[in-house]
């Protein structure tokens, strides 16, 4: 089972208050810390939509557990949770959100806004390997930056799937930059284990990637996430795939 919940977070500003009263405390008072209301907003419904899919996917009425966080901060289900099964990602921007939810595989979500304001040649030289970068330099300005987003997602999902460090993961796995536009590439790390990666339909202006790692079983037989639109307070769905067979 793999499902990607889309959560356009700038649609429910004005239930923010009622959102972040049912967060737990550590989430509030990291919520009450943003300087901007637009990163309060987006945090706030993120992390409100999460619980809320991790609770029907659970069957329970609510999810306010603390997580168990790595060494890297990537988040995971208490150990009491653990025989789920269930490995999940959130990735938060300015209005748009996603919630990836997997039965069986680590997984890993980002979406990032193209950003007009960042230096993208200058950051990819710094963060990407080099034949990535280099590709990047021979575009056009326009085509550099969507480019640019487009790895950046890509490896951003990698990284978080592996709960390995941004810093040190950037770099790998080397992607070929001609295949921006393909969908539901494999991709091994230097481990070995296979990696599923998918592109995630988002808005114009945004960009986001999806990896879920895969199993022995799941290797030969590849099934594309599900992608849902997030509602607050109707967990119909989400109970539903407590049902669902993982592939």
């Amino acid at each position: 089972m793999l499902c990607v919940w889309t959560v356009r977070s700038h649609e429910y500003a004005d239930a923010v208050p009622r959102f972040m009263a049912q967060l737990p405390a550590g989430e509030r008072q990291r919520a009450e810390a943003f300087h901007f209301e637009r990163d309060r907003v987006s945090y706030v419904v993120s992390h409100y939509a999460l619980r809320q899919v991790l609770a029907g996917c659970l069957g329970l009425d609510g999810f306010g557990h603390a997580f168990e966080v790595g060494p890297h901060g990537k988040p995971s289900l208490p150990r009491a949770f653990a025989d789920s099964g269930i490995e999940f990602s959130l990735s938060h921007t300015h209005g748009l959100a996603l919630i990836a939810v997997s039965r069986g595989g680590a997984v890993g979500v980002d979406v990032e806004r193209v950003a007009d304001t960042v230096d993208v040649h200058g950051l990819a030289a710094s963060v990407f390997a080099e034949p990535e970068s280099r590709h990047l330099a021979g575009l056009d300005a326009a085509a550099a930056r969507l480019g640019f987003f487009r790895l950046w997602v890509r490896k951003e999902a990698y990284v978080k799937a592996r709960g390995i460090g941004l810093a040190d993961g950037l770099r790998e796995p080397v992607l070929d930059p001609a295949t921006l536009d393909e969908a539901g590439g494999q991709v091994r790390h230097a481990a070995g284990s296979a990696w599923a990666e998918w592109p995630i339909a988002v808005p114009d202006g945004y960009c986001a990637a999806l990896y879920q790692r895969l199993d022995a079983a799941a290797r030969a037989v590849r099934v594309a996430p599900e992608l849902r639109a997030w509602r607050p307070d109707d967990q119909r769905d989400e109970a539903a795939l407590q049902q669902r067979a993982v592939p």
